[in-house]
């Protein structure tokens, strides 16, 4: 991927506290289920993607699984 697109809607998603958060991402372990084709990718491989995004001067929080619910998760900085 070369880069995100954004669409931006008048009144929506144009304000500058939307502006402030284009710089942070929030990387997250896929949660499987039953039947999915897709699997998480592993967290040593998040970090390593992480620690590029951090290096690129974006502002990442990973979020990391504390069981398999979905509410069981909790935030970390990637810096």
């Amino acid at each position: 991927m070369s880069g995100n697109r954004y669409v931006m809607l008048d009144h929506i998603n144009d304000s500058l506290s939307d502006a402030r958060l284009m710089v942070k991402l929030h990387n997250r372990p896929f949660n499987p289920w039953t039947g999915s084709d897709y699997k998480s990718t592993n967290m040593e491989q998040i970090n390593r993607f992480s620690d590029v995004i951090t290096q690129g001067g974006i502002h990442c929080t990973i979020r990391r699984p504390r069981g398999q619910g979905i509410v069981n998760v909790h935030s970390i900085d990637c810096n």
